[in-house]
């Protein structure tokens, strides 16, 4: 694409991003919080009462509506601002875990470069190698062979997926979530590497679509559906406890009741039986809980979902990257001695070693960043794999050099990525001065 056709793309499609869910005004939340649910409606009904009672019967009790009324509301604010102080750390976070570049070829000088995720547009040529989030949903244009693709977050299968740049037969119709040539925004390229062309950005990618219908729907915890069946019962109980009262003291009593008296009999036993602690209780119960998890790095974005989460017993996962940072690091060197055996230097003491082994820990280095795919690298964070990734880290403060600078004084000619069944990657490189051979010759760098 030109620039022209990106500029027209993007007043069409917009931003590749997926568009959050609508979120209330914090102050409609806050007021859901104080007056939303039958048990908030019900101990309001009882400041009510007692408001009435003061005004139309003359009674001096402001004492009772007054606290209740502070119970309430205390109540809903703390739980609103727990979720608000949650739902504020959780965007923080999504916030630094930006989108990666991507390397994309575009009509201008250079051809190829790396940019942001987020600049896509249906139509452009991306390529991707091992290691890579794919950004989009994109049609394989070509691959190497034996391409995997982890696709667990679209259909769940823990096994990777091959593909292919082949043409789907129209006979027998195969649907798109099974094409082998077709991969999905937020899968990731297990082996090999792929140049495809972006099919769908954003909300019209497959997992946009799914995530707009998540949003739709608000599950319920299980603390939500206890706590409005107790509800139900307590409201049937005082209704029915009230009115007999009323009954009993209208038609049982040997002196007539005026009305005031009936009003109070009636407040008096429908109110007895409405436990005006128990939002309270539970919520700074749940805050309690909430504040242990934070101090075990568990965020917590609905406070009822704790209750929900102290049900778990057995927690199974089957993803390195579900548990872990996903990040390695190099801690060790073996190169040749001499001699011809094998040694093992630690990274901390290379610059000891240098005196003796300072020839082959160079070369080594140099290999390591020749065999990393550097294209468009441009100084930015590495990408790749997370063994790709710490290789190049180490080899470039040892050798003092970046990858891209090194790239630069000997291209890529030729390469084979990477494959895991064979366990072993090569490329060709057009030796460079000081390559141990005449300028303008090849070296071939081989990876087991």
């Amino acid at each position: 694409l030109d620039e022209a056709a990106v500029a027209s793309k993007h007043s069409l499609f917009g931003m590749n991003r997926i568009t959050p869910p609508r979120k209330p005004f914090w102050l409609m939340a806050l007021l859901r919080q104080i007056f939303g649910g039958i048990f908030n409606v019900l101990l309001w009904l009882c400041v009510l009462c007692e408001l009435l009672m003061v005004a139309l019967f003359g009674r001096q009790d402001l004492v009772t509506p007054s606290i209740l009324s502070f119970v309430v509301v205390a109540s809903g604010v703390l739980q609103w601002w727990t979720e608000l102080r949650a739902e504020m750390t959780s965007e923080a976070l999504q916030g630094m875990q930006r989108a990666s570049d991507v390397q994309v070829c575009r009509r201008h000088a250079g051809g190829r470069r790396r940019l942001s995720a987020e600049e896509l547009v249906p139509g452009d040529v991306v390529v991707l190698d091992a290691g890579c989030r794919v950004p989009a949903d994109c049609r394989v244009v070509d691959c190497t062979d034996g391409m995997l693709v982890e696709s667990s977050a679209i259909t769940g299968e823990a096994a990777p997926e091959k593909k292919c740049a082949a043409v789907v037969p129209s006979q027998p119709a195969v649907p798109i979530m099974e094409a082998s040539n077709v991969v999905w925004s937020g899968t990731c390229i297990v082996q090999g590497r792929m140049i495809g062309v972006v099919l769908a950005t954003g909300d019209d990618t497959l997992v946009g679509q799914i995530a707009k219908t998540v949003a739709s729907s608000r599950p319920r915890s299980s603390l939500e559906f206890q706590l409005e069946h107790f509800v139900n019962v307590v409201v049937v109980v005082a209704t029915v406890v009230g009115v007999l009262s009323v009954l009993g003291s209208a038609f049982a009593s040997r002196r007539t009741m005026t009305s005031a008296q009936l009003l109070g009999n009636f407040a008096t036993a429908f109110f007895s039986q409405i436990p005006e602690g128990l939002m309270p209780t539970v919520t700074l119960c749940l805050m309690i809980a909430s504040k242990e998890m934070a101090a075990r790095s568990v965020l917590v974005r609905r406070i009822d979902a704790v209750e929900t989460m102290g049900c778990v017993s057995v927690l199974c996962s089957d993803k390195t990257g579900t548990l872990t940072s996903g990040c390695m690091t190099a801690t060790d060197l073996v190169v040749l001695e001499p001699s011809g055996s094998s040694a093992v230097v630690p990274v901390a003491d290379v610059p000891a070693a240098r005196s003796s082994l300072g020839g082959q820990i160079d070369r080594l280095c140099h290999c390591g960043l020749l065999s990393h795919p550097a294209l468009g690298s441009d100084g930015s964070e590495p990408y790749g794999s997370p063994t790709e990734t710490a290789i190049l880290t180490m080899c470039e403060k040892l050798k003092g050099a970046s990858v891209s600078a090194v790239h630069a004084a000997e291209p890529v000619l030729f390469d084979i990525p990477f494959n895991s069944s064979n366990k072993w990657m090569l490329s060709v490189h057009r030796a460079g001065p000081g390559a141990g051979g005449e300028a303008g010759g090849a070296r071939v760098v081989l990876k087991a």
